[in-house]
């Protein structure tokens, strides 16, 4: 089954062999919680890797390849991992609130407060960016 996530969410998922296994798989080492933060074209998230988790298909960011991951450079130094929908057991929970379509922060409970849905925090709407 696919979960419809978005960044700032935490999913669950099934640790085996060092890799993310298929939510099917009736055998694994262990279940993680992840955070996702971001969507990939298509369907699938980068997550964060912890660092006391070793996974085989795991990335590090660097300063030369976080835009082509499409995320923040906060992200710099840490490890990540492309994971699809159909390897999330469940969402551990969900972030409820919107990013602002200028500034790009995040204001939790916001809601689309543009004719497209989008939001505009109450910032970037007083200084008409």
């Amino acid at each position: 089954m696919g979960y419809i996530c978005k960044p700032g969410d935490r999913v669950i998922c099934k640790i085996k062999e060092d890799d993310i296994a298929p939510t099917y798989e009736s055998k694994y080492d262990r279940k993680q919680i992840f955070d996702i933060i971001a969507k990939c074209v298509g369907e699938g998230h980068i997550v964060i890797v912890p660092s006391s988790l070793y996974l085989k298909h795991s990335k590090t960011l660097t300063a030369s390849n976080y835009k082509d991951y499409a995320v923040d450079k906060v992200f710099i130094g840490s490890s990540i991992c492309y994971i699809d929908d159909y390897r999330i057991c469940e969402v551990y929970s969900i972030l409820d609130g919107k990013s602002c379509k200028r500034c790009n922060d995040f204001c939790q409970m916001a809601e689309g407060n543009q004719s497209d849905g989008s939001f505009l925090c109450y910032v970037c709407r007083k200084r008409g960016y």
